[in-house]
């Protein structure tokens, strides 16, 4: 006798996602939903070039696109720092996180170091914004936005 197949071995259909208007579909699996180096690239460029990079970033994204929490208070430490002409470093940074009781839960400043050494960094901002952004549409589209 042949037995239906049990509801947990049956597959789940992966979710399809359109990442730009007329573009292909996407098949988004959960572990795509994010890029923690796209997001690393993005704040790296940010704290390396921020003059020349954060206003065009906040434009594009919003702290919510980053999945990272870390890399989501950065974001706000760096977008609210530069709102208020302050000096944007490693260190300066940190010290907005500790003022904030931030610091230690996000292992600052280690963080901010790991970012900047990351080599993805290098890489313009303009490549690794989209990829954010897209990788935050399915997740919002998937789970709504926060």
């Amino acid at each position: 006798m042949i037995m239906p197949a049990s509801p947990s071995s049956t597959p789940k259909p992966k979710r399809r996602l359109n990442a730009n208007e007329g573009a292909q579909s996407v098949e988004l699996s959960p572990t795509v939903l994010y890029s923690a180096e796209a997001e690393k690239a993005v704040l790296g460029c940010m704290m390396a070039q921020p003059a020349e990079v954060i206003d065009e970033v906040t434009e594009t994204l919003s702290k919510e696109d980053f999945f990272v929490p870390a890399h989501q208070e950065i974001f706000a430490a760096l977008r609210e720092m530069h709102n208020m002409q302050q000096a944007i470093d490693v260190m300066t940074i940190h010290q907005w996180l500790t003022d904030r009781k931030l610091a230690e839960p996000l292992g600052s400043p280690g963080i901010q170091n790991a970012i900047m050494d990351s080599e993805k960094q290098k890489k313009n901002w303009i490549n690794a914004a989209p990829s954010v952004a897209n990788r935050a549409s399915g997740r919002f589209t998937s789970h709504g936005r926060p």
